[in-house]
């Protein structure tokens, strides 16, 4: 393993170390490798800085120093972590020391933990020392307690007074996957009897929750063993421990033990997203607004029970026979019409008819020279596509969520999904940006999974006070204006690897359409500077430069009903209240039920401020036309069935550049998320893959 590597799983390692113990520890380390965890917990690459520690080890402290709160007493774990650290012949080295704890019992800790290390000898395992470190406190003043009980006058507090009521541990644990679901789930359920948690595990779509309750020390052991016991098996069938769970809610919960509901431990298995914020509202209130506020990619996710994982996005047989189909019927329509020798139209014909044999010759090159689509397997999933070993890994289920920290100290919600394919020409990444009442997730939906899919690495961002970014502050009426927007931005397009085009809909694209170049967004955010350069713009369904006042007199002229029914579900949010008021704003009428209540409940938990507020950007237009030799390259798509914006507006925007607007039928506002979605996806990855940037 590269010493860049190592030197990144040391530096995840002590991320996490200090996430795990929260309120109950701190982590002291180098410092050098303090800054590198630091700039990681807050959202930033952390590749820089294990290239800069590469080759160097690092050494410091835990400090489970949180005695008072929980009630050990406190101790410091030493750690020495060797430059091939986590590899293989480089176990940690560590040792116990305490002021509170006689000699005997500290040397006792020291041996059990260096005998912890050396049996995790190739693997991370501070996390767990430090766990079972904290368990090993909280039982040893829990024996002092006990026998502090048996003295005289001890026990005062005893009988049913508040005071006598043990302070308990509730934590709510995320299983990424299982893949062997029955016999990780019997394991699960043993611990919790055996340790006295009450809880419950619950199962919806691709989404595994753990919740636990019980003593301190008690749930203690069981996150030790969680990480230290095999408890599932890896991608070759060998038995693993479990790497990727992660503590969503770690707190105190009073009381002798749960009642009613929460007695015992129970498998929950809802049947809609409700059910489960149903079940966390109880015990974990401030996760339900975030739990409705989570990308959900609309492809459903199937077991994997073949090793082969099939890609999805190579020629096929359909695809040739699909193709020939047209070619036949593209050969009778023109024989029909030159049999009326009509000799325009005949000639129009038989060219239509040389197009489609090129293309289906195309495909048919494409097919033999890909070594997936030839593959025996493959052509068999052609024919039997539901079959067990034809099951498919879809690139939605990597999107993986990335708070970006912006220099104020807010926190952005940034959703990132890397290309599931490499591209013959290099191409730069997407920044998907929403508009009104919608956060990253809507993007996470359906674009990000389909230009992962076409080799396009995204990043999907919810602007502030949006989605699962940090709210805005108490009483703010609105997230922000166009410029501390932009500032934002600006931030989000810096962290990114390369220039990205940026895609974005609906309010304050115009705004940011004349700042694209790198000219200086004013007084509103001069820390800034020029704004980062863009590869490109792309304007889906966006707001035209001279804002939305005309846009609404030419509707209120169309039809008052129409432009008072829209008017009231932005001002009036009447799309939070009632679905079908949602799908009259933002979808078309075809749009399957399901995906229409989905949809609508996202849009009312996740926007509980305005983005902007409506007369403030009134008051910024008309904006001056972008400079061509500045101006990056530009893409202006809309439907002609949104009842936002008209042809008009889009003309309007595309004109401002110099492009041809595409205006699609049957297309509604919400372009990312409607019936017809990929129509506007497919347009868009046209123009990203012809163009040079």
């Amino acid at each position: 393993m590269e010493p860049a590597e190592l030197a990144l799983r040391r530096i995840h390692e002590l991320v996490a170390v200090a996430a795990l113990l929260a309120d109950g520890g701190v982590v002291d380390v180098d410092p050098a490798y303090a800054a590198a965890a630091a700039s990681c917990a807050a959202g930033d690459a952390a590749e820089p800085a294990a290239a800069r520690l590469a080759g160097t080890g690092c050494s410091g402290a835990v400090e489970l120093g949180a005695g008072a709160a929980r009630g050990a007493p406190a101790a410091r774990l030493a750690f020495a972590m060797p430059p091939a650290y986590p590899g293989p012949g480089a176990p940690l080295r560590c040792h116990v020391t305490s002021q509170q704890l006689p000699r005997g019992a500290v040397d006792e800790l020291s041996r059990a933990a260096q005998a912890r290390a050396d049996a995790a000898a190739g693997a991370e395992c501070l996390h767990e020392l430090a766990e079972a470190l904290a368990a090993q406190l909280a039982d040893l003043e829990q024996q002092r307690r006990t026998a502090a009980d048996g003295q005289p006058g001890g026990g005062a507090a005893s009988g049913c007074s508040p005071a006598a009521l043990p302070v308990r541990r509730r934590v709510l644990l995320r299983l990424d996957h299982m893949r062997e679901r029955a016999a990780y789930t019997r394991t699960i359920r043993q611990w919790a009897a055996e340790l006295r948690l009450s809880g419950w595990l619950l199962f919806w779509r691709s989404l595994i929750l753990i919740e636990l309750e019980g003593d301190r020390a008690s749930v203690s052991e069981y996150l030790s063993r969680a990480r230290t016991v095999c408890v599932d098996v890896d991608a070759s069938g060998r038995k693993c421990r479990e790497r990727m769970l992660s503590v969503l809610a770690d707190g105190d919960a009073a009381g002798a033990a749960p009642g009613g509901a929460r007695a015992g431990f129970a498998e929950l298995a809802p049947a809609t997203l409700d059910d489960v914020l149903a079940a966390l509202a109880p015990t974990h209130p401030d996760l339900s607004r975030a739990g409705a506020c989570v990308a959900r990619p609309t492809v459903a996710r199937r077991t994997l029970r073949a090793v082969v994982v099939r890609s999805g996005n190579h020629p096929s047989l359909g695809d040739i026979k699909a193709v020939e189909d047209k070619v036949a019927e593209a050969i009778k329509e023109a024989e029909a019409t030159c049999a009326d020798n009509d000799k325009a139209h005949c000639a129009a014909a038989w060219d239509n008819v040389e197009e489609l044999s090129a293309a289906a010759a195309h495909k048919k090159v494409a097919y033999a020279n890909d070594p997936v689509s030839s593959d025996p397997l493959e052509q068999f999933c052609d024919d039997n596509p539901d079959a067990d070993e034809c099951r498919v890994y879809t690139s939605a289920m990597l999107a993986t969520s990335n708070p970006l920290r912006l220099s104020g100290g807010q926190r952005l919600e940034v959703l990132r999904a890397p290309a599931t394919k490499k591209l013959v020409t290099s191409k730069p990444p997407l920044l998907f940006v929403h508009g009104s009442y919608h956060g990253a997730w809507c993007w996470a939906e359906r674009f990000q999974p389909y230009f992962a899919d076409a080799g396009y690495e995204s990043w999907a961002v919810s602007l502030r006070a949006q989605g699962r970014s940090d709210p805005a502050p108490p009483g703010a009426k609105v997230a922000g204006t166009l410029d501390s927007h932009a500032a934002d931005l600006a931030e989000v397009v810096a962290a990114m690897d390369a220039p990205p085009v940026m895609v974005h809909p609906g309010h304050g694209a115009a705004r940011r359409r004349g700042r694209a170049g790198g000219r200086r967004w004013g007084d509103a955010a001069p820390a800034f500077g020029a704004f980062p350069r863009l590869a490109g713009a792309a304007f889906l369904a966006s707001v035209p430069p001279s804002g939305n006042r005309d846009l609404i007199f030419r509707w209120l002229r169309r039809d008052l009903g129409l432009s008072w029914r829209v008017t009231w579900a932005f001002v009036g949010k009447s799309f939070a209240k009632s679905v079908d008021e949602a799908v009259y704003a933002f979808f078309s009428d075809d749009l399957p039920p399901a995906d229409a209540a989905r949809y609508q409940a996202q849009l009312a938990a996740c926007s509980p401020t305005r983005l902007l507020d409506l007369r403030d950007m009134q008051a910024q237009v008309p904006l001056p036309r972008p400079d061509p030799a500045s101006a990056p390259p530009a893409f202006v798509l809309g439907g002609l069935d949104d009842k936002v914006l008209d042809e008009q507006a889009f003309r309007e925007l595309a004109e401002a550049y110099g492009v041809e607007a595409v205006v699609l039928p049957g297309l509604a506002h919400d372009v990312m998320l409607d019936t017809r979605w990929q129509a506007a996806a497919d347009s868009l990855r046209g123009w990203l893959d012809a163009t040079a940037f």
